[in-house]
């Protein structure tokens, strides 16, 4: 078994907020608890519209915790509990795909995930965990599709009627993003 990477596990921060990296069984309780367990974001994160068993989804996040993925908690600086999860997977060759949500709604459309995924995206390129980037969201999901832009990511590709859409209406378009580390240009989360 590979040793698990110490850049995965650096605390960061940005201006409003930090990102503490979780242990694998604390990372995988919390994803369940407001990911697989909360129906609203199944949607959004590209979760199947199924019943998930809680062993099956523990034993996806714990398999190559801290070497192919990594949890950390966003957490407001002036509070102690985290307002959302930020999940980071490592896939070859030197992709990193990347997954939030914010299981605290008063805090969504604040720019949150625009604040974080700066300060994380820094640190996954100048730790060199990673050469591209890529992310999946539903063609639907606007608010995602704008920040990836504000992000600066390129749009490379669509496919159609790739997932089963939540409500049941039949498939739903996926939009994929990626942004190249030497494309990265860091930006003022304003």
């Amino acid at each position: 078994m590979a040793a698990q990477h110490p850049a995965l596990f650096t605390p960061l921060s940005s201006a409003r907020f930090r990102l503490e990296p979780l242990g694998a069984w604390q990372a995988a309780a919390l994803t369940w608890r407001h990911w697989a367990h909360d129906l609203e974001m199944h949607q959004p994160m590209l979760i199947p519209p199924r019943h998930l068993r809680r062993l099956t989804w523990w034993r996806r996040m714990i398999s190559g915790y801290g070497r192919k993925r990594i949890v950390h908690a966003i957490t407001p600086l002036d509070r102690t509990a985290p307002i959302g999860l930020h999940l980071c997977v490592f896939r070859p060759w030197r992709t990193a795909n990347l997954q939030i949500a914010l299981h605290d709604r008063g805090w969504w459309g604040k720019d949150v995930v625009l604040e974080t995924r700066i300060a994380l995206i820094g640190h996954i390129f100048q730790a060199g965990l990673a050469e591209r980037i890529d992310a999946r969201v539903l063609a639907r999901n606007v608010s995602s599709i704008y920040t990836y832009h504000r992000l600066g990511f390129t749009h490379s590709g669509t496919a159609h009627r790739a997932v089963a859409a939540p409500d049941g209406t039949g498939g739903a378009d996926v939009v994929t993003f990626e942004m190249l580390r030497e494309n990265w240009q860091p930006r003022d989360a304003t």
